[in-house]
C-alpha cells in the first residue's frame, strides 16, 4: 500500500510538471468547460413552491395532482377586512371596491368570493334562486340589521367569508389550476370526471411558481391601494406565503454571497500576505459555482429552499480546496524552489490528500443524490458535481496559473505567532491524550443522551421574523377566521348518482360535523363543509325558506331533483365538490397553516375517521398541508439513508487512503463527535430539527473530513519518517496545520453568513452548521493528535 501511494503522490508530481510547462493550453481548457457549463445560466429560476420539494413520481403528487385535475388548485390567496362593523354601507362598499380589482387586474384567476356574491340559496314558490348575497344593497337600518342577523347564523358563511364575532370579512382569490386555462374555457371540463379530466389535462401545465409570484403581486397591489387605517387589510394563505419565501430567498442569496466574497478575501489576505493567494482560490470557487448553477439551469432545475445555500456551500468548499495547494506552493517557494519545481512538489505532496478530501465531501454532500425528496436529491446532484468542478479547477487551472505568476520568495519565518500556538497545541495533545480521549467520550454520550429530545418540525410561518408583514397576517387570520390552509379529502364510491344517496349524505354531514371537532397539540379544524351543505340549503329553500327543513332528504329522487334543479340555477358550485357522475365528493376542511409534524395527528384522524364512516369508499387525504407532512417523512427517511451511506463511504475511504481498518474507523471519530455535539447544542437552543437541520449532518462530515485526512495523511507520513507521535503531530501542524485553520474559517463563514438571512431557519442552520465546522477544526487539532497517540503506542510500529 506504501508503493501504490507513493506511486500516486509521483504520478501527480509529474502532472504538476506537465501543467507547469502547458499553461495556457491548461487555462483555456479549463476556462472552455466551465464557459460552456455557464452558458445556460440567464436561465435560473427559483421555485419556493411546496410542489417543488417532490419527484414526479412521488404517490403525494401524484395523488395531489389527480385532486388539481378534478377539482382546481386548492391553494388561495385570503383577504380579511377588519375589525370592523362588516354591515355598514361604508364597509360593503370597500368589500364591493376591493373585489371588483381583484376580478379585474388579478392574472390567471379563477374566481373571487366575498360576501358580495356569496352563494344565497332561497326559494321563491317552487322556483330555486341561487344568487349573490348582495344581489340588492340593503336600503333600510333594519334590513342592514336583517341581513347581519342571516349572515352570521348561516353556517357556510361562518369561518369562510365571515369570522364567528362579524369582525372580520374574508376575500378568497382562487387562481387557475394550469396556466393554459382561460375564462373562456369549456365550463364543463372541469365538470367531468377525474380520470377524463386528467386526460385532457396531459398537455397542460399547472400553474408555475412564477406565475404564482405574478398572481400575489398583483393582488399586493390592490392591497396597498385599498389599506387604510380605518379598515385594514390583511393578506395571507398559501401563495402569499410561497411568495414571500421566493423573495426571501433571492435576497439572501444575493447578501450571503457579498459577506462570504469579503470575508473570505480578508482571511486569505491575512493568511498569505500575496494578491495571487486571494485572487486564485476566489476564481476557482466562483468558477466551480458558475459551473454548477449553469448545469442546474441547463437541466431546467429551479432553485428550491434547500439548495439556496449551494452559492455559499460550493464557495467555502472550493477556497478550502485551493488553500491547501497554494500553501505548500507558497512554502516551497520561500524555500528557494523556482516556479515549475514548487508546482510539482505542491501535488505531489498534497495532490492526493486534496482528492481524497474532495471525494469525500462529494460522498457526503452527494448522499442527498438518491432522496426521495426534490430539492434535496438536487442539492446532492449538483452540490457533488460543484465539488467535483472545485477539484478539477484546483489540480488543473490553479497550477497552471501560478506557473505564469511571478512570485517572490519570502524569508521563512519559523517562529511566527501562529506556529507557535500549533507547536503548542500539538504537545498538549499528545502530552495529555488519555485526558482529552476521555472528555471527549463523555461529551459524546451527553450529547448523544441529549439528541434523543430532538423535535421534528416543518413550520414556514415560524422561519420569517415575527414583526414580519407575512408572519403576522398569517396568524391573525389563522386566529380569526379558524385557519388559512386546507385539508382535502376525496371519497370515491366508484358508483355512478352514489351521492344521491340519503343515507350517504347523513353520514357525510354526520362526519363533517364531527370532523369539526378534531383538535391536536394546539391545532384544530376549523371548518369542514362539502356537499351535505349545499342540499341542506337546497331542501331549505325549496320548502319556503323554512330552517326546520335545513336538513337531508330522505327520498333519493329528491335529492337527483333538488341537485338537477341548483344546477340549473346557474351556479357552479357543484364543479367545486363532485363529478359530473356523482360518484365522488371533496371534503375541505379549513386548519392553521402552522407546523406540519403536529398537524399530522389530525390529518391521521380524518383519514380513519372518513375511512371508519365509508368503509367501501377509497379515501384520499391531500392538499398542501398534506404534502408538507409527506414530504417530512419522505425526508426524514432519505436522511437515515443519507446518513448511513456516508459515514460508510467515507469510513471505507479512510481505511483505504490509511492502509489500515482500525486507522480508518478511528480516524471518523474526529468527524462524527462535532455532529453529535452540534445536535446536542440544538436541543440546548431548543432549535427544531426541520429539514435545514437534517442537512447538516451530511454536509459536515463531507467537510469536517477534509481536515482530517490532512491530518492523518501527513501524520502517517512524519511518523514513519521519525517514529514518534509528537514529532509527527509537530511536523504535521507546522505543514498543514494553518492550512487546517484557514480552510475552517473560511467554511465556517461560509456557513455563519446565513446569520445575516431574513428567514430564522436558514439562520438556524447558519449558526449550527458552522459551529460544526469549528469544533471540528477542535477535534482535529486535539482528539485526532490524542487517539493517534495511543493508537501508535498500542501498535509499536510504522503505519503502512
Amino acid at each position: 500500500m506504501r508503493d501504490y501511494r507513493a506511486a500516486i503522490e509521483a504520478g501527480f508530481a509529474r502532472f504538476g510538471f506537465f501543467v507547469a510547462d502547458n499553461p495556457v493550453k491548461t487555462i483555456a481548457f479549463s476556462l472552455a468547460i466551465v464557459f460552456a457549463l455557464a452558458l445556460s445560466l440567464p436561465k435560473a429560476t427559483i421555485d419556493a413552491s411546496t410542489e417543488g420539494f417532490f419527484l414526479p413520481d412521488d404517490p403525494a403528487i401524484v395523488e395531489y395532482n389527480a385532486f388539481r385535475d378534478a377539482y382546481g388548485r386548492d391553494e388561495k390567496a385570503i383577504l380579511a377586512i377588519g375589525p370592523a362593523d362588516i354591515f355598514t354601507p361604508q364597509t360593503i362598499e370597500k368589500i364591493r371596491r376591493v373585489h371588483k380589482k381583484f376580478e379585474e387586474k388579478t392574472p390567471y384567476l379563477d374566481e373571487v368570493t366575498s360576501l358580495i356574491n356569496a352563494r344565497n340559496t332561497r326559494g321563491e314558490g317552487d322556483t330555486l334562486i341561487v344568487e349573490d348575497l348582495f344581489e340588492t344593497m340593503p336600503q333600510t337600518q333594519a334590513e342592514w340589521e336583517a341581513l347581519k342577523r342571516r349572515a352570521l347564523n348561516d353556517e357556510f358563511y361562518k369561518n369562510l367569508l365571515i369570522s364567528e364575532d362579524g369582525r372580520y370579512s374574508a376575500i378568497i382569490v382562487s387562481t387557475l389550476a394550469f396556466a393554459s386555462q382561460s375564462d373562456n374555457a369549456d365550463l364543463l371540463s372541469e365538470f367531468d370526471a377525474p380520470q377524463s379530466a386528467q386526460n385532457e389535462s396531459a398537455d397542460r401545465v399547472y400553474l408555475t411558481d412564477a406565475q404564482n409570484s405574478e398572481v400575489v403581486e398583483a393582488v399586493r397591489a390592490i392591497v396597498k391601494e385599498e389599506n387604510s387605517a380605518e379598515l385594514p387589510i390583511i393578506m395571507a394563505g398559501s401563495p402569499v406565503i410561497t411568495d414571500s419565501l421566493k423573495r426571501s430567498m433571492s435576497k439572501d442569496i444575493q447578501t450571503f454571497m457579498r459577506i462570504l466574497l469579503v470575508v473570505v478575501a480578508v482571511v486569505l489576505f491575512i493568511m498569505f500576505r500575496r494578491i495571487s493567494g486571494v485572487i486564485y482560490p476566489l476564481l476557482v470557487s466562483i468558477l466551480a459555482l458558475l459551473s454548477a448553477m449553469g448545469l442546474m439551469a441547463f437541466l431546467d432545475v429551479s432553485i428550491k429552499i434547500p439548495t439556496q445555500v449551494l452559492p455559499s456551500l460550493l464557495l467555502a468548499v472550493g477556497v478550502g480546496a485551493a488553500v491547501h495547494l497554494i500553501a505548500i506552493f507558497y512554502r516551497e517557494i520561500d524555500a528557494g524552489k523556482n516556479r515549475r519545481e514548487a508546482i510539482s512538489n505542491a501535488m505531489g505532496h498534497s495532490g492526493l490528500a486534496i482528492v481524497m478530501t474532495v471525494l469525500t465531501t462529494m460522498i457526503g454532500i452527494g448522499s442527498f443524490a438518491f432522496a426521495r425528496v426534490a430539492p434535496i436529491a438536487d442539492l446532492g446532484r449538483f452540490a457533488a458535481f460543484g465539488v467535483f468542478m472545485s477539484l478539477f479547477l484546483t489540480i488543473v487551472a490553479l497550477p497552471a496559473a501560478l506557473a505564469l505568476t511571478p512570485v517572490k520568495a519570502r524569508a521563512q519565518n519559523l517562529s511566527s505567532l501562529a506556529d507557535r500556538i500549533l507547536l503548542k497545541i500539538a504537545d498538549f495533545a499528545v502530552s495529555k491524550a488519555k485526558i482529552i480521549t476521555i472528555v471527549s467520550a463523555l461529551l459524546i454520550a451527553i450529547s448523544i443522551a441529549l439528541i434523543t429530545k430532538l423535535q421534528l418540525s416543518h413550520y414556514p410561518i415560524n422561519w420569517f421574523p415575527k414583526d414580519s408583514e407575512v408572519y403576522r397576517s398569517s396568524t391573525l387570520l389563522d386566529k380569526v377566521m379558524k385557519g388559512s390552509a386546507s385539508v382535502e379529502v376525496v371519497i370515491d364510491f366508484n358508483q355512478t348518482n352514489a351521492l344521491y344517496d340519503p343515507f350517504i349524505l347523513l353520514t357525510l354531514d354526520k362526519a363533517l360535523n364531527k370532523a369539526q371537532t378534531f383538535e391536536s397539540e394546539g391545532y384544530f379544524v376549523g371548518k369542514a363543509f362539502g356537499l351535505s351543505a349545499i342540499v341542506k340549503e337546497i331542501n331549505r329553500a325549496l320548502n319556503e325558506n323554512d330552517e326546520r327543513f335545513y336538513s337531508i332528504p330522505t327520498d333519493r329522487d329528491l335529492i337527483a331533483q333538488e341537485l338537477l334543479l341548483f344546477s340549473n340555477s346557474g351556479s357552479d358550485d357543484l364543479e367545486e365538490i363532485t363529478d359530473s357522475r356523482f360518484s365522488q365528493t371533496r371534503v375541505s376542511h379549513k386548519i392553521p397553516f402552522g407546523d406540519a409534524m403536529k398537524e399530522k395527528p389530525i390529518l391521521d384522524r380524518l383519514q380513519a375517521h372518513y375511512k371508519a364512516e365509508f368503509s367501501e369508499a377509497n379515501i384520499s387525504v391531500t392538499g398542501l398541508i398534506a404534502l408538507m407532512v409527506r414530504m417530512m417523512y419522505e425526508a426524514i427517511h432519505s436522511m437515515a439513508f443519507s446518513y448511513v451511506s456516508a459515514i460508510a463511504s467515507i469510513s471505507v475511504m479512510m481505511i483505504l487512503l490509511l492502509a489500515s481498518v482500525r486507522f480508518g474507523l478511528l480516524s471518523m471519530a474526529p468527524n462524527l463527535a462535532p455532529i453529535l455535539v452540534g445536535m446536542a447544542i440544538m436541543v440546548l437552543l431548543d432549535i427544531p430539527f426541520d429539514l435545514f437541520m437534517m442537512l447538516v449532518g451530511s454536509i459536515i462530515i463531507g467537510l469536517a473530513v477534509d481536515d482530517t485526512i490532512h491530518f492523518m495523511h501527513n501524520f502517517r507520513r512524519y511518523y514513519n519518517e521519525f517514529g514518534d507521535a509528537k514529532e509527527a503531530t509537530r511536523r504535521t501542524f507546522l505543514t498543514t496545520g494553518r492550512a487546517m485553520c484557514v480552510t475552517t474559517v473560511v467554511m465556517s463563514c461560509g456557513f455563519f453568513t446565513y446569520l445575516f438571512a431574513t428567514m430564522t431557519n436558514i439562520v438556524s442552520f447558519g449558526f449550527i452548521a458552522g459551529a460544526c465546522i469549528i469544533l471540528a477544526l477542535l477535534a482535529d487539532l486535539l482528539l485526532a493528535p490524542a487517539l493517534m497517540t495511543l493508537f501508535v503506542k498500542s501498535q509499536k510500529r510504522s503505519l503502512r
